[in-house]
């Protein structure tokens, strides 16, 4: 329960004395917290400002579980206040936190929110084999579930963690030789698979972007794709902007490819009769999947017999070899400005508005990549 009391303050540079309105309340410890009641000048001020205050729980019986249970549900108070104070909402994220959640709930659930400890927490992440990254997650989530006590008038103090190593492993980038060997017709299951990781590699797009790729986004008279959107992971979105954009600054970017790729895929285009609007790449007539388009191409590695064990080669490894040999071609502004890089703080070329001053301002290297492949 909270208590407002008026006290006078006493300004030292001035001596002025002023009338502040505090507020106090007992912790669940039985210590009395004392807190300013901002911008309350008058009793009325003061009061209306603690009634707006979550309850103070002088007795706590409420438990992980009760606090964790309506997490990331959606139509749930916890998402109502995630999309007021506008957290992320995307499907894949309550879906990743969910799992998370379930597992607390399941190690710690019956415990009280006041009774967890943080060596328990440490102690089980250190006893099981997860990478780093999922281990700093799982603990971010507990975070947030100390964060969630204060809505059910608890208030505890949030836990400190110390963070475990990300085992991150680096992209392979693949060498002129690989290439060659990786792309030949007989390693890939169909002529779509052949020509969507033959695009992937020429155009250094990322595979949301790949999955995305409409004719009308290819200009074959000028070499040039303009990426303007991506898919989701199973398909059913596309966005229409780009991986660092927004609705507000979609981030568009245009990518020259060489002639030879441009050439194969209009020939693709116009044997399979799709349209302008129509996705390049599908599997029996839907966008391609993530996880299927992974599986094709590791599929092709094991195939063109290159190397895998010790290396990181997935399909994001083609866009990391484009950077790295474009980079050998044409200057570092050029690059950033095709690979769609913002790190680097580059002006934005990328809107409709600006497309043919962008192809223009490309024209001149248009001979260099025809080098790509060589």
């Amino acid at each position: 329960m909270y208590h407002t009391y008026k006290k006078e303050i006493t300004n030292k540079k001035t001596g002025k004395k002023t009338q502040k309105w505090f507020y106090w309340y007992n912790d669940l410890t039985g210590h009395r917290v004392f807190k300013t009641c901002k911008q309350c000048k008058t009793k009325k001020e003061a009061e209306l400002y603690i009634a707006a205050l979550p309850p103070v729980q002088l007795t706590s019986n409420v438990t992980i579980k009760d606090i964790a249970e309506p997490m990331y549900q959606i139509g749930s108070k916890h998402m109502e206040r995630r999309h007021q104070f506008r957290k992320n909402t995307s499907p894949k994220t309550i879906i990743d936190a969910r799992n998370y959640i379930n597992l607390v709930i399941e190690l710690f659930g019956k415990k009280k929110i006041t009774e967890l400890k943080n060596y328990e927490i440490q102690a089980y992440l250190l006893s099981i084999d997860k990478s780093g990254s999922w281990k700093n997650r799982f603990q971010s989530i507990i975070t947030e579930i100390y964060e969630e006590a204060i809505w059910y008038g608890i208030q505890v103090q949030k836990p400190e963690f110390a963070h475990f190593k990300r085992n991150t492993v680096k992209q392979t980038v693949l060498s002129t030789a690989e290439i060659k060997q990786l792309f030949v017709r007989d390693n890939f299951s169909s002529d779509m698979f052949y020509l969507f990781f033959l695009t992937c590699l020429s155009a250094g797009l990322r595979l949301g972007e790949a999955r995305a790729l409409r004719v009308c986004q290819i200009l074959f008279d000028k070499q040039v794709i303009v990426v303007d959107g991506f898919l989701n992971q199973d398909g059913s979105v596309r966005n229409s902007f780009n991986k660092k954009g927004s609705l507000e600054d979609p981030k568009y970017r245009v990518v020259l490819i060489p002639e030879m790729v441009a050439k194969i895929i209009k020939e693709y285009v116009i044997l399979n009769n799709i349209h302008q609007q129509e996705y390049v790449f599908t599997y029996h007539g839907k966008p391609l999947r993530q996880e299927y388009a992974q599986k094709e191409f590791k599929r092709a590695l094991i195939k063109a017999q290159i190397e895998t064990e010790s290396r990181k080669l997935s399909i994001h490894a083609l866009r990391y070899t484009y950077v790295t040999r474009t980079r050998r071609l044409i200057d570092s502004s050029t690059t950033m400005l095709m690979s769609g890089h913002t790190d680097l703080k580059m002006t934005d070329y990328y809107t409709r508005f600006e497309l043919e001053e962008t192809i223009n301002q490309l024209e001149p290297v248009k001979g260099q990549i025809e080098q790509f492949f060589m």
